[in-house]
């Protein structure tokens, strides 16, 4: 039996109200898809999948990178797959 991480608690009474499907969840702004990612990354105790087509080297890129970063070196498996068309 395996221990169950904060991530799957998070989403627990959701799955299993609809078991064996997937879902998502729409977030309104900009904003609040990066604190969700943020918070996500913070918590993560297995993986992290990401995604991208773009990042910059703004603030919210070094942020995200950071946390990134140190949740890997807390042992989460962290993979991203990024577009690199506009990397100049």
């Amino acid at each position: 039996m395996h221990k169950t991480t904060a991530a799957q608690a998070l989403f627990a009474e959701v799955v299993e109200k609809h078991p064996g499907m997937s879902g998502f969840y729409l977030l309104a702004s900009g904003e609040a898809a990066f604190k969700t990612r943020i918070s996500l990354t913070r918590i993560a105790e297995k993986t992290i999948d990401a995604q991208y087509f773009i990042w910059q080297a703004d603030a919210t890129g070094r942020l995200m990178a950071q946390q990134l970063m140190q949740a890997a070196e807390r042992g989460v498996r962290v993979r991203l797959l990024m577009d690199d068309i506009h990397t100049g």
